[in-house]
């Protein structure tokens, strides 16, 4: 039962990432390559991740507490928190998203390794365009 659990867990975080990918690139206008935003999308889920651990903890006594103490409006209240919360940790991930793409250096790639080979070569042979 617990295994079922935890592929279903995966199988919606997969899917949020690519939704959450798939709408930044939508509403970007396809302006920003689609591996930029990949940290984007990952940061966005983590963080809806703890938002729904913490309010499985905090927010669900805290709506019954203020039902009590205040009626409808208390409800009202906590709802609309948790809706901002829900604001803070989309405009936050796409945000830490872009801090980590920009701070990561890039990934080799074939045409980086090619140029780096060609300097070291120059460099490793002294004269070499003196000889032309």
């Amino acid at each position: 039962m617990a295994a079922r659990g935890l592929a279903g867990g995966a199988v919606a975080s997969l899917s949020a990432v690519l939704f959450l990918w798939w709408s930044q690139h939508l509403l970007l206008g396809g302006r920003i390559r689609w591996r930029a935003l990949l940290p984007g999308a990952v940061a966005t889920v983590v963080g809806l991740l703890g938002l729904r651990i913490f309010s499985a903890l905090v927010f669900s006594p805290l709506i019954a507490s203020n039902a009590v103490a205040y009626g409808p409006v208390g409800t009202v209240l906590v709802v609309e928190s948790w809706l901002l919360g829900v604001g803070v940790v989309i405009f936050g991930g796409a945000l830490v998203g872009r801090l980590f793409y920009e701070e990561t250096p890039p990934r080799d790639t074939h045409m980086e390794t090619t140029q780096v080979r060609t300097a070291h070569q120059t460099l490793a042979s002294p004269g070499a365009h003196d000889r032309t």
